[in-house]
């Protein structure tokens, strides 16, 4: 465009400086020309004026949204960071809470296997009890007996003294 600018400009100044050779005709419309070319000129300028704040502006906003994308990536990272450690403790979590339930697993087999022992020993224990009654009723019976027994041998050697002694006395 300058090339063709600078090409004209100086026909334009050739021209002007060899009035004589032209005629007027040729004159007035290299003029007419050099106004249309000086127009377009001014309206290209213009146009590269608003093209160049176009182009700042649109710069302007890339930037602000380049700026706001890497704000962006960067909480994303931060939150793919956080997720990861706390995918993390979730599975630390999960795990201990596994140990846990096979631990509660085992103390509930050795509570059922103590509680089952216990439950024999206290049958047992009662077996004995009943059988340490029956045989405390039985030798509390023979001690009834006995007693009785001797009482009426008690009673009857009495008898039979007295009646010795009766004899005696008689």
């Amino acid at each position: 465009m300058r090339a063709n600018f600078t090409t004209i400009l100086i026909i334009a100044i050739i021209s002007c400086t060899m009035k004589s050779c032209v005629s007027s005709k040729k004159y007035n419309f290299q003029i007419l020309e050099k106004k249309r070319f000086y127009e377009n000129f001014k309206r290209s300028q213009i146009e590269v004026r608003e093209l160049r704040a176009k182009n700042l502006t649109i710069t302007e906003e890339y930037l602000k949204q380049d700026e706001k994308r890497k704000f962006e990536l960067k909480a994303i990272e931060e939150m793919q960071k956080a997720y990861k450690q706390d995918s993390l403790i979730s599975q630390k979590l999960l795990s201990d809470a596994d140990n846990k339930i096979k631990e509660l697993m085992y103390l509930k087999m050795e509570l059922t296997a103590h509680s089952t022992h216990s439950e024999n020993q206290i049958s047992e224990l009662n077996m004995y009890i009943k059988k340490q009654n029956s045989t405390m009723n039985l030798l509390t019976k023979k001690l009834v007996n006995e007693r009785r027994s001797k009482k009426e041998l008690m009673i009857f050697i009495k008898e039979k003294l007295k009646e010795k002694n009766l004899l005696k006395l008689n």
